[in-house]
């Protein structure tokens, strides 16, 4: 699946920046106007997006629309044409019959044959909040992997905005009991379904029994209605899980629960490592907690925290300019990394990527630096980074867009003619601004 670079947090100002690929063109537009558009359960949902090329919808739940074909693999029921106009001739509207809390999400109308997705370059998006008043919650029960970040977001997304939310945090019992089971001992005393692949399991059995609420400071501790809640890292370490809380007018609300799982050998700093219990160093053993359902299985030695592409954002050239993008991952001291790039020039051999080994004192950082010189029209499109030790893979991507020349575009957001009272203590004038390189702007 393509990434998809959407729903935005909101600005004062919208700034348009990009016309891909140098064509002439201008992004969608969509008949909401705001960023966040708020409904009840069971109302219908309507959104038209009109442009210049051919559109497609993504939204949530909705599957995603193979690249290429003839025949528009979207329900006609959902998504159908609609009137254009004579800048914009293309139109597809968006048609929900009854809508849940479960719609909640970013709906995102794009080019369909343009292969760089990004708002206000090549689309155009609304958050969509469909209020549930008793699933205020509507996240599924997960792990959350905590790794080397600074900070990281617990995703308990929300179908009514602008609740007061905090973050129960359950920590386990001091003195877990462990029992180890007791597998047939193999050739040189190693469990002999080692050697068939297996896994040695631990139960723990665990008395929640403690727990703390983190409250949104709005700096270190922050509330998102569309991301959820971040907190800084050392917080969730001695957590077994999380879960966002809520109340909305006499009755409490509970999310679904997130199981956190220390990546690496953080777990072996948990409790179990406290209680000097002995964990055999075999590839693989399995951590079961009762009570919760959930089984998390560890990989330790050769784990992988993390990957980023740098820059994070998607990354705009002009013709001839060099591009330069930085694939890092965090891993383990003793971790080899195999890395691999996709992305539109490979075939042609355009550009080469060179690693990087920096050994700090909690991690080792391996990079790929991918370059290509003179970039060209050709090098637009989707650029992905591949992580392999031989036992898991991470992925990142990124979007390039290659402008043929510099340019700009103005518009006014609202129409030319703007209403105003006189005594006003405050008047807006959106405008839309399309150029490459980012200018200066005066009024």
């Amino acid at each position: 699946m393509r990434p998809l670079q959407g729903c935005r947090p909101a600005a004062r100002l919208t700034m348009v920046r990009g016309l891909a690929s140098g064509y002439s063109m201008t992004p969608p537009t969509l008949n909401i106007t705001e960023e966040s558009y708020i409904i009840d359960t069971g109302d219908s949902l309507s959104i038209s997006c009109r442009g210049q090329h051919p559109l497609e919808w993504t939204w949530p739940g909705a599957q995603e629309a193979p690249a290429t074909g003839d025949k528009d693999s979207e329900d006609t029921g959902v998504v159908q044409d609609c009137e254009g106009t004579e800048t914009r001739p293309y139109c597809k509207v968006l048609l929900l019959g009854e809508v849940h809390a479960n719609n909640t999400g970013c709906y995102l109308c794009y080019y369909k044959y343009i292969k760089a997705r990004i708002e206000g370059t090549t689309a155009a998006s609304s958050y969509v909040f469909v209020r549930d008043f008793k699933q205020p919650f509507i996240n599924n029960a997960d792990t959350l992997l905590v790794n080397k970040k600074d900070a990281m977001w617990v995703p308990c997304l929300v179908s009514i905005p602008g609740l007061n939310v905090t973050l129960r945090s359950v920590w386990p019992h001091p003195h877990p009991r462990i029992q180890p089971s007791q597998p047939t001992p193999g050739k040189g005393g190693h469990p002999s379904g080692q050697e068939q692949g297996g896994s040695w399991a631990l139960l723990v059995a665990l008395s929640l029994q403690q727990s703390s609420v983190l409250w949104p400071d709005g700096q270190e501790v922050v509330w998102d209605d569309r991301r959820g809640m971040r907190v800084p890292t050392p917080l969730l370490r001695d957590a077994l899980y999380l879960q966002c809380q809520t109340t909305w007018g006499d009755q409490d609300f509970l999310s679904n629960p997130f199981l956190v799982h220390i990546t690496g050998r953080g777990c072996f700093q948990c409790p179990i490592h406290s209680n000097r219990a002995v964990l055999p160093r075999w590839p693989h053993w399995v951590l079961s907690y009762e009570g919760l359902g959930v089984t998390v299985r560890v990989s330790p030695g050769n784990e992988l925290y993390d990957i980023q592409l740098f820059p994070k954002k998607s990354l705009e050239l002009l013709v001839g300019e060099k591009l330069v993008l930085n694939c890092t991952v965090w891993a383990e001291f003793d971790s080899g990394v195999t890395f691999d790039w996709d992305y539109p020039g490979k075939q042609a051999q355009r550009g080469k990527w060179v690693p990087e080994r920096r050994s700090q004192q909690t991690h080792t950082e391996l990079s790929s630096i991918l370059t290509i010189h003179n970039v060209s029209q050709h090098d637009l499109g989707s650029y992905v980074c591949e992580a392999n030790n031989g036992i898991e893979k991470f992925r990142d991507s990124t979007e390039v867009i290659v402008h043929e020349k510099p340019f700009i575009s103005v518009e006014w957001l609202k129409g030319p003619i703007l209403e105003a009272t006189a005594g006003d203590e405050l008047v807006k004038l959106p405008v839309k601004l399309a150029a490459y390189p980012l200018p200066e702007f005066q009024w």
